[in-house]
């Protein structure tokens, strides 16, 4: 009964685990893409300052810096609950099959 209990606690385990990072591999793509998107905007509007500078455009610059990092923000805030998601379904499974376990040898111990 051991064994049978702690195959299928790793099995569980397991197999949330992978489905779980799988489905939040997107959040985490989005979220480097619009990372690496802020970046790209700061940096050619920091490179060509001057430009902006010229036209006045440093507002426009800032609206558009902003656009970027709130859509990181909203990417990044995916990726933490994702995990926070994982996280916890792992401390479930784990805790479930602890218990489970220890329960199964008070029963033992009694008999």
């Amino acid at each position: 009964e051991f064994g049978v209990l702690s195959f299928a606690s790793i099995a569980s385990y397991a197999a949330f685990t992978l489905s779980l990072t799988q489905w939040r591999t997107k959040f985490r793509v989005q979220m480097n893409k619009a990372d690496n998107a802020a970046g790209n905007r700061a940096v050619d509007s920091l490179i060509n300052y001057e430009t902006v500078k010229y036209f006045s455009n440093e507002k426009y610059e800032g609206e558009q810096y902003d656009k970027y990092l709130q859509k990181y923000e909203t990417a990044s805030l995916k990726t933490q609950t994702s995990l926070a998601l994982l996280n916890w379904g792992q401390n479930a499974i784990f805790s479930v099959a602890l218990a489970s376990i220890m329960m199964l040898a008070t029963k033992e111990i009694v008999a």
